[in-house]
């Protein structure tokens, strides 16, 4: 019983964190108003100003959603992010068309870069002429190497990177932060 216990307050853990929200490979069958996390690849179908965004499920290719993004800064991360893996959190609502299933997105996050590696997501800033990253994790990136000045001209926009860290850069070091040469990197919004 007491081997047991770690994994039961491991499982209970990761169930407050997400409160109501299941994760799941499709939503067919769920209730509108179910609140769902759901891995896929996003695509914008159609052109402007009639497109749709559609969330693909790769490990079942017959399932796609309708995707509606809950304000407009989701909007913009979800067309920022056309066509890379992602996790979406949102909540299930009325179908307009009986054969596809609608998703309100409230958030958005990337899985893979585009080279497949494990991207580093966070907010640029500039601090005492350094370029700093601070991820959503809150642990904060010194960006050196060749794009850091092109990452710096993004200030106060959220982004995601991939790369190498780093042992040393130009300039001061700031504090609580670790060196990182990135090799890629979009803007999220």
């Amino acid at each position: 019983m007491r081997a047991r216990l770690p994994i039961l307050f491991a499982l209970l853990a990761t169930t407050v964190v997400h409160a109501g929200t299941q994760s799941v490979k499709s939503i067919d069958g769920l209730a509108t108003g179910s609140q769902v996390r759901i891995e896929g690849v996003l695509s914008m179908r159609g052109s402007t100003p009639l497109t749709i965004m559609i969330l693909e499920v790769p490990d079942h290719p017959m399932v796609e959603i309708t995707l509606k993004p809950h304000d407009e800064n989701v909007h913009q991360q979800l067309r920022s992010l056309d066509g890379l893996r992602v996790m979406i959190e949102g909540e299930v609502i009325p179908r307009l068309d009986p054969e596809i299933p609608r998703l309100d997105v409230k958030r958005c996050d990337l899985l893979k870069a585009p080279d497949g590696g494990d991207p580093i997501t966070g907010v640029v800033n500039l601090e005492d002429g350094a370029c700093v990253v601070t991820a959503d994790n809150g642990k904060r990136y010194w960006i050196t190497g060749d794009l850091a000045l092109a990452l710096c001209q993004h200030a106060g926009a959220r982004v995601w990177m991939v790369g190498k860290k780093g042992k040393k850069g130009d300039g001061q070091k700031p504090r609580d932060a670790t060196a990182f040469a990135p090799t890629g990197y979009g803007v999220i919004e």
